[in-house]
């Protein structure tokens, strides 16, 4: 995928109703099984799909009591719970900035998945042309 079809994948992701809305952690797992993501965790979970990353589900997270996952762990790196790791910020176009934005977005002003993927229209607006 180029950074155009990551981006329009990911707003589409974001406005299905597919991926149910958590806080903190780019993906936590719910006592029920269902996982919980962060905005970012949906465009880590395409990175997953796409072969560029892998995730790894940890029993307990650091912060509180119930499994989250990790993204982009090798047998070397330890994996990101926060953020997207930089190979998918570069493979995405989503840099650190901007995912400091729609991260702050998520879990500090609890903006919908709708409402954050009407900003990354705005910030990646030449991706949602026709000639794009």
């Amino acid at each position: 995928m180029n950074q155009r079809e990551v981006i329009r994948e990911w707003v589409r992701r974001l406005r299905s109703g597919d991926y149910l809305q958590g806080r903190s952690v780019l993906e936590k797992i719910r006592e029920d099984g269902r996982s919980e993501f962060c905005c970012l965790g949906v465009l880590c979970r395409i990175a997953v799909e796409e072969g560029l990353i892998s995730s790894k589900v940890l029993k307990v997270s650091p912060f509180n009591a119930v499994p989250i996952v990790e993204y982009g762990v090798t047998e070397t790196l330890e994996g990101n719970s926060k953020l997207p790791t930089v190979g998918v910020q570069e493979w995405s176009g989503v840099n650190y900035l901007k995912c400091c934005k729609y991260a702050h977005m998520n879990d500090s002003e609890h903006k919908t998945f709708n409402e954050i993927a009407n900003e990354v229209e705005r910030d990646f607006s030449p991706y949602f042309t026709e000639e794009a």
